[in-house]
């Protein structure tokens, strides 16, 4: 306690010395407006699917696409730090400002890819399989019997669903419906083909709890 106590005097007092110079403000500027705005994404998955009551079937397919608030939290933030990027590079000529101006280059290129995503992660899942978008490629099918392994990444808050060679599907959490598919993967999949830390993460999903994406 007294060592965080101590470090946090350090930090407040030096505060004064960031702001002092330009590009200090301005970087510091730029960590407490992401620091802000990412915050959201962590209650967008509870906007999934509304809980299920009883044996209520499914109406298939069901759609998997990110909510519109995923869209506009990419265009906005990748506004903010674009201007940040003019203003960096246009109130610092002659100073060496590379190191000010690519965390910002940076951050901006995850916003856009945010708001890219809101048109290209649409799928559809039914009983029988599930059809998705690669990044990069066509849209294609994978049957959840021809589905080999199914693994949760955590670094990236996804479902990687492996079939035949070739087609591995990314479901993010993110996604509107995702309980919907982790229930119609629990169903099609045999449980010899999730892995074990997977298995009680797609039950809970299943049961409209997925895990945070913060």
């Amino acid at each position: 306690m007294r060592k965080w106590a101590r470090i946090s005097g350090v930090a407040l007092a030096a505060l004064p010395d960031v702001f002092a110079a330009p590009a200090g403000g301005v970087m510091v500027l730029g960590a407490l407006m992401w620091r802000l705005l990412h915050p959201q994404l962590r209650w967008t998955p509870t906007l999934a699917a509304p809980e299920r009551k009883g044996d209520q079937p499914l109406q298939e397919p069901v759609d998997l696409r990110h909510p519109v608030g995923t869209l506009v939290f990419g265009l906005f933030t990748f506004a903010v730090f674009a201007a940040l990027i003019v203003a960096s590079t246009t109130a610092f000529v002659g100073t060496p400002f590379i190191w000010l101006v690519v965390p910002f280059f940076i951050l901006a290129l995850m916003c856009a890819s945010t708001a890219i995503s809101y048109f290209t992660d649409r799928h559809q899942a039914t009983a029988t399989e599930l059809r998705f978008k690669p990044f990069f490629a066509e849209r294609t099918t994978m049957r959840w019997r021809d589905v080999s392994s199914v693994r949760y990444v955590r670094r990236f808050r996804w479902f990687r669903v492996a079939g035949p060679p070739g087609k591995i599907a990314r479901i993010s959490i993110m996604l509107l419906g995702v309980p919907d598919f982790a229930r119609l993967l629990l169903s099609g999949v045999p449980t010899s083909a999730i892995s074990p830390d997977a298995l009680p993460i797609l039950q809970e999903t299943a049961a409209g709890r997925p895990p945070s994406s913060w």
